[in-house]
């Protein structure tokens, strides 16, 4: 008998020699070993409040990941965290309020890249699937799924605790005007009876500060035609009212509500740069002639800005800084294609590695380092576009805005592809510097605050 702790096993051999005569010799022989020990437990990384979650994105080779992971405030690095219940990018994310916050991560798609003839397009499946993240133990569990797929829609935590996910593209490419509301209480979502005004996908939705929500701009249909109106969402009622429209139709655009400026734009919704309309072959975009606009929820009105914006770009990020400032950094240029099913694209070596400070108390926006005419320099380590950027608000870098993977190439040049880099944004010596780099590529991912 074997031994406690060893299993029997059976070992046959056979040996052919060759030499006048063939003949084969076979031996059945008795062996004991150690049974393998059973594999430890993956261990996994629990973030602390307030870190940084990345979940999902573009990654290695152009596909979706279902990986995530989170920015340690404390220690300035990224540790891998739990794994989604699917591959995803270009998902709806967001924290719910209340007494039991959680991260919400809804639709997105399945995707995949490629690369031809100078232009980066990616294509992929639609999601209904939603999952949330626990804090407390760093994985996702699966709730409730949408009632439509949706790949690049908004998703806005409300004051009521819920989360209005609009817009997006659906399984054909064709934005949608639907809209549904996520009950963290009961994991589930609700079909919001009243559609939006208007189709949207690469739109913005605000959170204003009564709780209702404004959402401008997007595109609009298949060929590309973007649209100029904008629309307030009232939790209260599950409606949708139409505001004034915007000076210019405009999407991949960035929206930042403005607050801490004590000025006169307090509490008002800085909207900038995106790209216009598809030109007469359908598929090629011209960038916005860097616009800046001012949403003024008391008055319902839109107004653009002399100097709102002093270089163009879409897919750029947006993020609030102490005093009211808005950094707008990198973002893509050139040419913006869309075809079909195709999410997004961009000529190579346009991707921006500059980057601009826009201050409500003047008003107008104005390039970190010398403006020069109709750009801004190139002061980033890395060209990016599509990237996650965040205020820190703990450790060593409090005070300093996070930049994270992205589609992107170095600030010296080469073909974009996303990037595993991140960098530093210092407000007081408004200068970037490198910050330590992700555990893979991303990029078309959202961020948030572990709650």
């Amino acid at each position: 008998m074997a031994a406690h702790g060893m299993r029997a096993g059976l070992v046959m051999t056979a040996l052919l020699v060759l030499g006048g005569c063939a003949f084969h010799r076979f031996s059945i022989v008795r062996q004991d070993r150690p049974e393998r020990p059973p594999a430890p437990a993956r261990t996994v990384n629990v973030p602390a409040k307030g870190d940084i979650l990345l979940a999902g994105g573009i990654t290695t080779a152009l596909k979706s990941t279902a990986t995530s992971e989170f920015y340690q405030q404390s220690s300035g690095t990224f540790l891998s965290a739990g794994t989604l219940p699917g591959s995803r990018a270009g998902t709806a994310t967001a924290v719910t309020r209340g007494a039991s916050p959680t991260v919400l991560v809804a639709g997105g798609a399945v995707l995949h890249g490629m690369i031809a003839n100078g232009v980066l397009s990616y294509s992929g499946t639609d999601s209904f699937s939603a999952a949330t993240f626990g804090a407390t133990t760093g994985t996702f569990t699966a709730t409730g799924k949408m009632f439509k797929p949706r790949l690049m829609a908004t998703a806005t935590a409300l004051q009521n605790g819920g989360v209005l996910v609009t817009g997006g593209f659906d399984p054909l490419g064709t934005p949608v005007a639907s809209a549904e509301l996520y009950h963290p209480a009961l994991g589930k979502f609700s079909f919001i009876k009243m559609p939006m005004h208007s189709p949207r996908a690469f739109h913005t939705a605000t959170l204003l500060a009564d709780g209702d929500v404004l959402i401008a701009g997007g595109m609009v249909d298949t060929i590309g035609t973007t649209t100029a109106t904008a629309e307030i969402f009232d939790p209260k009622t599950e409606t949708f009212t139409a505001t004034a429209n915007m000076p210019s139709a405009i999407a991949g655009h960035v929206a930042v509500l403005i607050t801490g400026c004590a000025c006169a734009l307090e509490g008002q919704v800085y909207l900038a740069d995106g790209f216009f309309s598809a030109t007469n072959d359908g598929f090629d975009f011209d960038l916005s002639a860097g616009i800046g606009i001012m949403f003024d929820p008391k008055k319902g009105t839109m107004t653009q800005l002399s100097a709102g914006a002093h270089q163009a770009r879409s897919f750029a990020s947006a993020t609030l800084l102490p005093g009211g400032k808005v950094l707008v950094a990198g973002g893509m240029a050139g040419d913006i294609f869309w075809s079909g099913k195709t999410v997004g694209g961009y000529s190579t070596n346009q991707v921006l590695s500059s980057a601009e400070i826009f201050d409500p108390t003047i008003p107008e926006s104005n390039c970190v380092g010398a403006n020069v005419p109709f750009t801004c320099n190139n002061v980033m380590g890395y060209a990016r576009g599509a990237q996650a950027a965040a205020l820190l608000t703990s450790g060593p870098n409090a005070g300093k805005v996070l930049l994270a993977g992205g589609v992107g190439a170095p600030a010296t040049g080469g073909i974009p592809a996303p990037l595993a880099t991140a960098e530093l944004f210092d407000p007081e010596a408004m200068t970037f510097s490198p910050g330590n780099a992700m555990t893979v590529p991303r990029a078309f991912v959202p961020w948030v605050a572990v709650p």
